[in-house]
């Protein structure tokens, strides 16, 4: 072969070679990174994540309820992006939360429009223009206009999912617009309430929408029935307000039963909803421990923070769990393997339910302290009957060899007797012999 075709064949073999080991990369890169569950799989499958939900779209930097506004939420990692609705003079649903104009729209000269959004047809309302942020008489005037929900719809759907406020009376027209742009998993409708005609709707028209409830007081049985009521008829969250602070709505009692397959909502937005707390990640992790896993904020970045500081923690006793797990409980008493083995199982329990970072912190200390403590054999040992399965197995032989002793030293002892009980007769009958003539 000559050398021009040796130097082919080497390429082409380091090619192979290349594009195989490429490959390999590849797969374990895929492998090794863990896609998240979509929030339609957390809603549905139950899986233990937080939710985030921005509160009308970044209001820092674009008009509430704003398109551009819900792109930048998603952007900086919002799950769900809030929007209200109201319907114009002429039946078109469009993204806006007040009765009237006045907070968020202008017209081209500067004023604002005195007059309410059912006294004005779409065609009219999308020649204003929006206000920044949550609007108001000294707001900045923006280039943006009042989207109709069809087109949000349309637009996000696949890319964010819309939590809708405010269209319960017209809910069918809501379901109708949803249907058509095939946005079943991208549109939650929030009810008005947790009664029974809600329940009724969601359990029939509503069997195939992602609903979450809402109740508002501070009677625990009424929560309570809220809440049970909610799950029963399939809806995936309910959303739990009071303005008052000790509000048993809050308690552990209530949210602790929404399960897997509903979600504690808190709107922390407004102290009148989640009894005077604030929008900070000291409340974020005060209601976490309290059960509620999704969060409506106007903090995106904050409740990032904060979620990322518990998944931290949720990893770090997940590798705790394992190593405690692997740990060798052979040169431990009885009670300590019990009692280590109930500990795991208690932190097993934890990191499958809704808890604060602060929770999972204190079971790690737990748990890495009860698993340190294995390796000190007096302090594991000390005052207890050490038993062990290799301990059993010799405790076994040893009673087995000295039962077998016991019978062959029997046995001897009884041919011993025999031999000599033979002599004697023998030595008896040889005097016989003797003595006769």
């Amino acid at each position: 072969m000559s050398l021009r075709y040796k130097k082919l064949l080497f390429c082409i073999i380091l090619c192979i070679i290349l594009i195989f080991t490429s490959a390999q990369l590849s797969f374990a890169l895929n492998d090794g990174e863990a896609e998240r569950p979509s929030v339609y799989d957390i809603l549905t499958d139950g899986e233990n994540e937080l939710l985030c939900i921005s509160k009308y779209g970044n209001i820092e930097s674009y008009p509430e309820n704003s398109a551009e506004g819900i792109a930048s939420a998603n952007e900086q990692g919002a799950d769900i992006v809030m929007v209200s609705v109201k319907k114009t003079a002429d039946g078109v649903i469009v993204l806006f939360k007040d009765d009237n104009l006045s907070r968020m729209c202008a017209d081209a000269s500067g004023s604002s429009i005195n007059k309410a959004v059912n006294e004005v047809s779409f065609e009219e309302l999308k020649g204003y223009n929006l206000k920044n942020g949550k609007g108001g008489i000294n707001s900045v005037i923006t280039a943006y206009s009042v989207p109709t929900l069809e087109d949000i719809i349309r637009e996000f759907s696949g890319k964010a999912v819309l939590l809708i406020e405010g269209g319960w009376s017209f809910r069918d027209e809501i379901k109708e617009i949803i249907f058509a742009n095939n946005a079943r998993s991208s549109v939650i409708l929030l009810a008005d309430k947790a009664d029974k005609d809600t329940a009724q709707w969601i359990a029939g028209e509503g069997k195939d929408l992602l609903v979450f409830t809402h109740y508002n007081g501070t009677v625990i049985w009424n929560s309570s029935v809220a809440v049970k009521r909610s799950g029963n008829f399939g809806a995936k969250g309910i959303l739990l307000t009071s303005g008052n602070p000790y509000s048993t709505t809050f308690s552990k009692s209530v949210a602790g039963k929404t399960g897997k397959n509903l979600k504690a909502v808190a709107d922390m937005t407004d102290k009148k909803l989640c009894g005077k707390r604030e929008d900070t990640i000291t409340y974020l992790e005060d209601m976490t421990s309290r059960g509620f896993s999704v969060f409506i904020t106007d903090n995106v970045q904050q409740f990032t923070l904060y979620k990322e500081r518990l998944s931290f923690s949720r990893e770090r006793l997940a590798g705790l769990i394992e190593k405690a797990n692997n740990a060798d409980l052979s040169a431990c008493s009885a009670k300590v393997a019990n009692s280590f083995n109930k500990q795991v199982s208690a932190a097993s329990k934890l990191l499958d339910t809704s808890v604060c970072a602060l929770e999972l912190d204190n079971c790690c200390t737990a748990l890495n302290t009860a698993i340190l403590d294995l390796s000190d054999s007096v302090k594991s040992t000390k005052g207890d009957l050490t038993v062990s399965a290799g301990r059993i197995i010799a405790a076994v032989v040893i009673v087995i060899a000295f039962i077998a002793s016991e019978i062959i030293f029997e046995h001897y002892k009884n041919r011993n007797i025999a031999l000599r009980h033979q002599g004697k007769l023998r030595k008896k009958r040889n005097k016989k012999d003797i003595e006769l003539p």
